[in-house]
């Protein structure tokens, strides 16, 4: 039986039926119309089995840059059954969870022998080039859009779902003139260069933060930074160090406390310290039966220093504030440093968030692979450069202000999240035909569309 022929009304979304205003002269498609989905195998029949051609598996996609970054040669014999084929330029969307919704989609580069195969959990998307760009076809799947309604028409059992083949041949695409589809993909991957330019440079501005506060904090704890408050109070630099020891108690005993078993305490846990700016975040409280035994004891103005790995090299360490009756408990993972009359608390915290401290740390940890910890003695140990107390809390002052100047600036940079929405905008800007790349004097993609269904 002859298939039937395709009419106009057949590849056109009825105009009841379309999901927002285009211009004049672009139309809405079923994407099926246009594209083929899955199509037929190319035919190697008459390549010898040693023939080597391009293998794609799903981890070879970079979803993040919509891009195959690592594929494989493999003999023929290996891939011929059993797996997805595709020429060059063809489009590969991911079907499965979470691989769709990580954007696994890429454009098909070239192949070993002009011959492509790839995990079954490709769809393959192949446009007619006389009326669809593959780049459009590409960047559109890509679109928040249409991703967010491919995840909700999955189907299948949890951890197995799929998009299904029905699902993008439905799917409505609004398709402008073929020019003004590569004017669309040129603005999208210009656009998109810019935005990856800022990013980049963000990360090279973070990377100088972090060796300006590394720097910040390595004058103030060799006198430098105070230089200028010695002069004009008439202080004489004395350069000598102590041990900690000295002047801090590493894990004081806990003193015999009468409490009931139903109060309330509070309690720290690794996961509640911030390892980005040294502070608690989230403490928790625990009746005193349940953390009396087993845990880390610690009053206010302790300071916490997280002692196993990675936690330590992390930085993540606090002191100990808002503790319910000043005292708490938390996790064993804590190192307590209680500081004596000769040194502030804030001094000693400042040194141990020191990355060159951590560094310095992380050389002298003990015990099995992934369960290295900082000992105590290397606390105790430890030289340092401790002043007076007045000149300790200028210490304090500076490093309060410098680095909270950091953090502020640093934060006006955080644009990570801004990065991806900025890339859901311009495609959704795109597929409206808000980029200014418009014709309006072009010929309407509804009569090349009729031209070719003659």
């Amino acid at each position: 039986m002859a298939k039937k022929k395709l009419t106009i009304e057949d590849v056109l979304v009825p105009k009841e039926e379309i999901p927002y205003e285009v211009p004049e002269n672009w139309c809405w498609v079923k994407l099926g119309s246009i594209v083929s989905v899955n199509p037929k195998k190319i035919n190697v029949k008459d390549y010898p089995d040693d023939t080597d051609c391009t293998f794609i598996p799903m981890s070879a996609v970079d979803g993040e840059k919509g891009m195959v970054v690592q594929s494989e040669i493999q003999k023929l014999s290996k891939v011929r059954k059993g797996y997805t084929s595709f020429i060059e330029d063809d489009v590969i969307f991911a079907k499965i969870t979470p691989c769709m919704e990580n954007k696994k989609s890429a454009i098909v580069p070239k192949l070993e022998n002009r011959l492509g195969f790839g995990s079954t959990e490709f769809h393959v998307l192949r446009g007619n080039k006389d009326i669809i760009y593959n780049k459009y076809i590409y960047y559109f799947v890509r679109s928040h859009e249409f991703l967010t309604e491919a995840k909700y028409a999955m189907t299948g059992a949890v951890g197995q779902q799929r998009v299904s083949k029905d699902f993008i041949n439905g799917y409505y695409m609004p398709v402008p003139p073929l020019d003004e589809q590569v004017r669309i993909v040129n603005r999208i991957e210009s656009l998109f260069d810019k935005v990856d330019k800022a990013d980049g440079l963000v990360d090279e501005a973070r990377d100088g933060f972090e060796k300006r506060r590394a720097a910040i904090l390595e004058r103030a704890f060799c006198g430098d930074l105070t230089r200028k408050w010695r002069e004009e109070n008439g202080v004489e630099f004395n350069e000598d160090e102590i041990s900690l020891s000295e002047v801090v108690n590493v894990n004081p005993k806990k003193p015999k406390l009468e409490v009931d078993d139903g109060q309330i305490c509070s309690f720290i846990p690794m996961v509640a310290v911030s390892d980005v700016n040294g502070k608690i975040e989230a403490m928790e409280e625990r009746p005193y039966a349940k953390v009396k035994k087993g845990y880390t004891y610690f009053e206010e103005g302790d300071v916490l220093f997280a002692k196993i790995t990675p936690c330590m090299e992390n930085g993540k360490s606090c002191i100990a504030e808002g503790l319910s009756k000043c005292f708490g408990f938390g996790t064993t993972e804590f190192h307590v440093l209680r500081c004596g009359e000769k040194v502030l608390n804030k001094y000693v915290y400042y040194l141990v968030r020191a990355k060159w401290f951590r560094e310095e740390a992380k050389q002298h940890m003990t015990g099995a692979v992934g369960q290295q910890r900082v000992p105590k003695t290397y606390l105790e140990d430890y030289m340092v450069w401790v002043p007076s107390i007045e000149e300790q809390e200028e210490v304090v002052r500076l490093l309060e202000y410098m680095l909270d100047k950091e953090f502020e600036v640093e934060e006006l940079c955080d644009i990570d999240d801004n990065v991806e929405l900025l890339k859901k905008s311009i495609l959704g800007r795109a597929f409206r035909g808000e980029l200014g790349s418009n014709n309006v004097d072009e010929e309407s993609s509804i009569e090349l569309l009729k031209e070719l269904i003659k």
